[in-house]
């Protein structure tokens, strides 16, 4: 049990939880190293919180900005690590996709996350951004 990481990742997530994208941004190390893994158009390692917020993130941006909710569904804290298992559930302006479900493995430095790791449904990444 470390009580940085699990304050750090409670934090986090609880400013997505509750649509403040800004606040969730703000766990992020400015030189954080995030792969998303596959094949699809946003798979891909991005370096930097900008780069991060402007790549694999933008769906989800535009998601919350619209009213999607995320929900973390499941996590695990070991030391500097985390495993996050979420969910996204669109708005009813944004029916075209179902809830969208996603896992993210992070590691942390001081309270702030410096590497992670996404794995999400490729096919659904692809209906999003059609």
């Amino acid at each position: 049990m470390n009580p940085t990481t699990d304050w750090a990742i409670a934090d986090a997530f609880r400013c997505l939880e509750n649509g403040d994208l800004d606040g969730f941004f703000e766990h992020f190390d400015d030189d954080v190293e995030w792969t998303v893994m596959g094949s699809h158009p946003l798979a891909g390692t991005y370096r930097g919180k900008e780069a991060l917020r402007g790549g694999p993130f933008l769906p989800l941006n535009r998601d919350i900005e619209e009213g999607a909710e995320v929900r973390v569904r499941h996590q695990l804290i070991c030391g500097r690590r985390a495993v996050i298992e979420a969910e996204t559930v669109p708005s009813d302006y944004l029916r075209k996709t179902a809830p969208y479900r996603y896992c993210w493995v992070l590691e942390l430095e001081e309270g702030r996350i410096v590497r992670g790791r996404a794995y999400v449904d490729a096919a659904l990444i692809l209906k999003m951004l059609s």
